[in-house]
């Protein structure tokens, strides 16, 4: 009972969402929903926070095991990559020193040697342009205007895994009404039987938004259609970040 409420203490912490508009130029939603009562305790997690006065870094994360191992570890994960990022201006690079720290580390969860998937992007509120690096994660996806999906392939090794892993930058560019889409493989495996609910479906469900839908209601849609095609309850723990790109106020008027 202790170890589980040491755990929900800093899941929360692991979960806690920023307001919607906090960010000048940027609206942010995150959704977490866990797969049961009983496995609430995953290694899923989010990240939003600036990184210099025109930077913002969007974290999506995935530590293997559950309960308070897992939950350690994800605190680690998190304010590590916090700290590179902040004291550094390649986030690849940061990535690659958080990598050897956990390949370092000795910790287990449950006897087997525990991995990080992360996705992370680095979005400049200013120009929209976007660094996209990988380690291990579903390829998160640009949104445009006109319901058009981008598929961003950025690729990598999972955290902890090979000590000497390098992490490559991609770069694009979010045009006023796009929104990036990062996400855990907790949405993209909900299972009806054999069949996955599938990377395709998660684009297809958020291309079915019209532009105007509002935010919000786009992660809870993506949310509630992974859960209803596995048929009420999803099997593993689901994260979800959206980003979408917004005319800041001395950004109106400009064009596009």
């Amino acid at each position: 009972m202790r170890d589980r409420h040491i755990a929900e203490v800093l899941q929360k912490a692991m979960l806690m969402s920023p307001p919607q508009d906090q960010y000048p130029g940027v609206q942010v939603v995150t959704r977490y929903e866990a797969a049961s009562n009983e496995a609430n305790l995953g290694g899923d997690f989010f990240d939003v926070f600036k990184i210099g006065p025109q930077k913002l870094a969007l974290v999506v994360g995935d530590v293997s095991g559950k309960g308070l191992q897992a939950a350690a570890r994800t605190a680690e994960v998190k304010f590590t990559l916090r700290a590179f990022l902040k004291h550094s201006r390649n986030p690849a690079q940061s990535l690659q020193q958080v990598n050897a720290i956990l390949c370092s580390s000795d910790t287990d969860i449950d006897g087997i040697a525990a991995f990080t998937c992360v996705t992370l992007v680095v979005l400049n509120l200013q120009t929209g342009a976007a660094e996209v690096i990988s380690g291990g994660m579903e390829p998160p996806f640009v949104l445009d205007a006109e319901g058009n999906v981008r598929v961003l392939e950025a690729k990598g090794f999972p955290l902890g895994v090979q000590a000497e892993a390098a992490y490559s930058v991609l770069k694009t560019k979010l045009r006023i009404g796009d929104t990036i889409v990062a996400f855990t493989d907790g949405v993209t495996e909900a299972r009806k039987g054999y069949d996955l609910f599938g990377y395709d479906r998660v684009g297809a469900v958020a291309a079915g938004n019209p532009a105007s839908a509002p935010l919000d209601e786009v992660g809870d849609q993506l949310l509630c259609a992974a859960r209803e095609f596995a048929g009420g309850k999803l099997q593993d723990d689901a994260c979800l970040l959206l980003a979408r790109r917004v005319a800041a106020p001395k950004d109106v008027g400009s064009p596009r």
